[in-house]
């Protein structure tokens, strides 16, 4: 080959290898990232006929993955004998280049004219046999001839066979993650299926499962938000898929994108999109998704894509968001913390669930649904008492359904066949009695609901806290985002001191 021959085959190359790179995803299949090589191919090299079959077993069966030109048979398998040129080939690693009668007679059509054919085979780093490729071309339209036809395939089809052994394994293992996460979610006891009749009505439940529509659930901490989540998922024709929940409240904000989307510096590292496609991703306290992700986000809700973070690929997935609120995100509309498409798209289809102390009525028989769970738990059978019912009816319980629980199987450890108020935690019984001192303030500040002239408490107890809004959020029995939410609304800043 001449040496200027020789130069435009490099830059030829050169070319084609920077564009199919820019073309590759990371999370391709084997199918199409073989499609892509080819198409990037032949938009430089003017092989004729292009055929690609691919496998993954370590049978002679190879399925085919690409098809061009006139002369390959469409076959969608091809089962090789011990024998024959192109066994030979992938059992030695070894191109090679023959006439198309002396090679592959069920490969191609009867009759066309000579022409020759280039077998490369496929492997990997690891010499296992991933496939082959069969081209077909003229000596004269290819650039060096019959050497620069064998040595371009040939160094592109490394690139091809290091592609594919590496995004197998990564393709493997998202998919072993993803059989575990389902194994997982088959293994967890619903330990809250007794919350039944607080959850809304069971026949829009029921529809809005079937709709795939994103689903936004409103209610105070300890609810049941992620229980009803859960509903939607097992009602839904994804419930065989994955079932994920992302806090993104209690992220640092710059790690949400990469803990969502995942990170393209790092691929083996799978953002919760990757890991729950085709299921269901629930997003705790949606409304703190800084607004650069809820953008990615409304993009993915429109159009079922995304990008990784700091990525230019454009991957498919196909995932029911379900947000949840302790809150209506109409006020964090107005002041901007949320974006209106984010937010018109989630409110459409809006699941309110009411604070225990709203739903008195019904707490009895969730009461007996929860000591009946916690019997076949423990295999031992208890059942609550009279007392304990009004008990319960009575209280405003601030931490609602997870608090209510937690109590109910602390007293079921300590009574013996009847679960009675003395088993109840003592500070529990004390806040009920008036007790224990500041047992008011807990009683109302624990549920949780601040009314307008209670801002004096809110402001003492940011006083007693030298303002760090977590602390005196726990001190008021709520989150710190209602509290910040409150400090805004009653203007309560520190004053500067003169």
């Amino acid at each position: 080959m001449k040496r200027e021959a020789y130069l435009g085959h490099c830059n030829r190359t050169l070319t084609w290898l920077c564009q199919f790179l820019r073309d590759v995803n990371p999370s391709d299949l084997p199918e199409r990232l073989a499609t892509k090589w080819a198409q990037n191919l032949l938009a430089y090299w003017p092989f004729e006929d292009l055929g690609i079959w691919l496998s993954y077993s370590s049978s002679h069966s190879f399925a085919s993955a690409f098809f061009h030109g006139e002369r390959l048979k469409p076959a969608s398998r091809l089962e090789l004998s011990s024998e024959g040129i192109l066994a030979n080939a992938l059992r030695t690693g070894v191109a090679v280049v023959a006439e198309p009668e002396e090679s592959l007679p069920l490969m191609f059509k009867d009759g066309d004219a000579p022409i020759r054919v280039l077998l490369m085979p496929i492997r990997g780093a690891s010499r296992v046999k991933l496939g082959v490729v069969v081209a077909t071309f003229s000596p004269e339209t290819i650039p060096g001839g019959e050497f620069g036809a064998l040595e371009f395939l040939k160094a592109a089809v490394v690139i091809l066979g290091t592609l594919l052994e590496k995004f197998a394994e990564q393709n493997l293992r998202l998919e072993s993650l993803k059989v575990q996460l389902k194994s997982l979610g088959g293994m967890l006891c619903n330990r809250n299926a007794t919350l039944e009749p607080f959850l809304p009505d069971s026949c829009i439940v029921q529809k809005l499962a079937s709709s795939g529509l994103p689903v936004l659930i409103v209610g105070e901490s300890g609810t049941g938000k992620t229980t009803l989540a859960r509903r939607l998922h097992e009602l839904s024709q994804r419930k065989d898929e994955p079932f994920l929940v992302l806090d993104v409240e209690n992220l640092p904000p710059e790690d949400v994108e990469e803990e969502l989307f995942g990170s393209e510096g790092d691929p083996l590292r799978y953002g919760k999109l990757e890991l729950a496609c085709g299921g269901t991703l629930v997003l705790e306290g949606v409304g703190a998704l800084p607004l650069g992700v809820q953008a990615k986000l409304v993009d993915l809700l429109e159009h079922k894509r995304f990008a990784k973070k700091d990525g230019q690929d454009v991957l498919d997935a196909d995932v029911r968001i379900v947000g949840t609120a302790e809150h209506d995100l109409e006020q964090d509309l107005k002041e901007g913390r949320i974006r209106p498409e984010l937010y018109y798209r989630l409110n459409a289809a809006k699941l309110h669930l009411l604070p225990l102390r709203e739903r008195k009525s019904e707490a009895g028989r969730l009461v007996e649904g929860i000591v009946q769970s916690l019997s076949e738990r423990y295999g031992q059978k208890k059942r609550p008492s009279k007392a304990l019912l009004a008990f319960v009816a009575r209280y405003p319980w601030p931490g609602n359904l997870r608090q209510l629980h937690a109590v109910l199987e602390y007293a079921f450890v300590m009574a013996d066949e009847v679960v009675d108020l003395g088993h109840l935690p003592v500070e529990i019984q004390e806040a009920f009695q008036g007790k224990k001192r500041g047992s008011r303030k807990q009683v109302l500040m624990g549920a949780g609901r601040v009314k307008d002239e209670d801002f004096g408490e809110i402001n003492r107890a940011l006083a007693r806290n030298r303002w760090v809004l977590s602390k005196a959020a726990r001190e008021l029995g709520i989150t710190r985002r209602q509290l910040e939410y409150r400090v805004k609304k009653f203007n309560l800043w520190p004053k500067e001191e003169s």
